[in-house]
């Protein structure tokens, strides 16, 4: 059951459309504000309600999400023009890890390494929770895969023409491409949007990640690490049996 599935989003905000009235982001516990600035907690720039439709939209006569019915949280840690750092995503997992969020979704990253994120998301992991990264490759030269998505524990994910995913034991890490491209999602004052990207391929991983988390739940099949949730989804995406 997704329903008992908590994820947080880190992304521009809480979104702004009517397709997703179903997430009851107004209560004041459905979301942090991790920006220095004074900002509103609302997607003024549109990167998160593009990202959340693909997960939590319910209307079916335009956008119907992948896991509408889960208790979704969001960290604001980019301002209206889409831009953070990464002292707000340290932030935000630290937020995460306190209130036992099983699924953390960052559509955002940095060139630059951080110790310190690193640390934080380690962890993240160490202590259960599943963290989905975009690789950002599409905006990098040379197809450099972003921080925190390039982290061991991170399941980093990409948009390609050629869907594939790869499990490595050793780094305990999943990456998984899948074809984003020409992707319809919500877009602020009630409009819609194609778009592709590796953050729309996050989003999607997220959503069978939730789905998959909550059948295993479901079904008493149990996950005893991260790890081992890595490998059901890299078996997931291979159509193999998880379970």
């Amino acid at each position: 059951n997704p329903g008992n599935v908590k994820v947080a989003v880190f992304d521009s905000g809480v979104p702004a459309h009517s397709d997703m009235s179903n997430i009851g982001c107004h209560s004041e516990l459905s979301f942090v504000d991790l920006l220095s600035s004074k900002s509103t907690v609302w997607d003024e720039h549109g990167h998160a309600t593009i990202v959340t439709g693909i997960l939590a939209g319910s209307n079916p006569s335009t956008i119907m999400g992948m896991a509408p019915s889960a208790r979704y949280y969001f960290c604001k840690v980019m301002d209206d023009f889409g831009d953070g750092d990464t002292n707000n995503l340290t932030a935000g997992i630290i937020w995460s890890i306190t209130n036992s969020v099983d699924i953390i979704l960052i559509c955002a990253g940095s060139p630059i390494y951080d110790r310190y994120l690193e640390k934080v998301i380690k962890k993240a992991v160490d202590v259960g929770c599943i963290v989905i990264a975009s690789s950002g490759k599409e905006v990098t030269r040379g197809n450099k895969i972003l921080y925190p998505a390039a982290f061991d524990g991170v399941i980093c994910c990409s948009s390609s023409k050629e869907p594939s995913s790869q499990f490595v034991p050793d780094k305990n890490k999943l990456y998984v491409d899948v074809n984003a491209s020409n992707t319809w999602s919500t877009f602020p004052s009630d409009s819609y949007m194609k778009t592709s990207g590796s953050s729309i391929a996050a989003s999607i991983v997220c959503g069978c990640s939730i789905n998959l988390l909550g059948d295993c739940r479901m079904r008493n099949i149990p996950i005893n690490s991260v790890a081992d949730f890595m490998q059901k989804m890299d078996s997931s995406f291979r159509g193999e049996s998880y379970g």
